[in-house]
C-alpha cells in the first residue's frame, strides 16, 4: 500500500508528513489488524476544539472525536443529536452506508448518550439531552460508515459539528 496522505490538511498533526519516504507495504499493529490512513488532528470550531482521529478498518471509514466545548459555548447535547442526524443523511445521500454514529457526554453523575444507525429514524437518546456542553464535560463522538472515502466522512463530521 502506498500512503499518499492527500486527505491531510495543512493543520494535520498525524506526524507522517515528516517521513522522507512512503512505505510500500502493509503495516500491522500489535493488535493484529490494519488501520489504513490513520491520522489525528485538532479542528477549532466557533464553540469547541475537536480532536479527530480518523482511520479505515476492515473497509469501514471511522472518525472519532473528543470535543472540548469552550466556556459559555451555549451548546447542549441536543446539538450533537442534530449532528448525528445530519451525518446520517449526508452519508446516505452520497450512496454510503451508516455503520453507527454515537455521541456521549458526562459531567459528574449527569450524562447523555445518542446513537444513530440510519437516516430514516431519529437518533435513540438516553440521559439529559439538555446537558450544557462546557470545558468540564467529557464528550466523545464517533461515526463509522461503509463505502465512503475517509476524507469525505471527516469533512461531513466536521461540517455537522461546526
Amino acid at each position: 500500500m502506498i500512503e499518499t496522505h492527500e486527505e491531510h490538511g495543512p493543520d494535520c498533526t498525524c506526524g507522517c508528513h515528516d517521513h522522507k519516504h512512503h512505505h510500500d507495504h502493509d503495516h500491522a499493529h500489535n493488535h493484529g489488524h490494519h488501520h489504513e490512513g490513520a491520522h489525528e488532528r485538532t479542528v477549532g470550531l466557533a464553540w469547541a476544539d475537536v480532536t479527530l482521529e480518523s482511520h479505515v478498518h476492515e473497509q469501514a471509514s471511522t472518525v472519532s472525536a473528543t470535543i472540548r466545548a469552550h466556556v459559555g459555548s451555549g451548546k447542549t447535547f441536543g446539538a450533537l443529536v442534530g449532528a448525528l442526524q445530519s451525518i446520517a443523511l449526508q452519508v446516505e445521500s452520497c450512496g454510503a452506508i451508516v455503520g453507527h454514529i454515537k455521541a456521549y457526554a458526562r459531567v459528574g453523575e449527569e450524562f447523555a448518550h445518542a446513537s444513530a444507525t440510519d437516516a430514516q429514524h431519529e437518533p435513540a437518546c438516553d440521559g439529559n439531552i439538555e446537558l450544557a456542553l462546557g470545558p468540564d464535560v467529557q464528550c466523545q463522538f464517533v461515526a463509522i460508515a461503509l463505502l465512503i472515502d475517509l476524507a469525505e466522512l471527516e469533512r461531513i463530521v466536521v461540517g455537522a459539528l461546526g
